[in-house]
């Protein structure tokens, strides 16, 4: 299967992960928070830096598709998103990465 861009993403499903997670404090946040215990300020960000914080997202972002799975709504992360396997959690860690450092 053909990976296709989609406006400055790896694919559509990238894109709207990252735009529910840069559009609503809270979950940006968070990010930035556990991103600041992994990564001490003057310090370089280390590819295990990058790992960690990639699996993060990812299971941060499984966590809140559980709970709508126990609460589902008409509008929703799991609608827009669709499916988490498409995700490149990796993209978004590096973007929330080049914004934190």
């Amino acid at each position: 299967m053909e990976i296709q861009e989609y406006n400055g993403w790896s694919n559509r499903e990238t894109w709207a992960a990252n735009l529910w997670l840069t559009n609503d404090y809270g979950m940006t946040k968070d990010l930035e928070i556990y991103f600041q215990e992994l990564h001490k300020e003057g310090e370089p960000t280390t590819p295990e830096i990058f790992r960690d914080f990639t699996e993060y997202v990812e299971n941060y972002v499984g966590e809140l598709f559980e709970f709508e799975n126990l609460n589902p709504t008409t509008h929703s992360m799991m609608s827009d998103i669709g499916s988490l396997y498409r995700v490149n959690w990796r993209e978004i860690a590096e973007g929330f990465a080049e914004v934190l450092v």
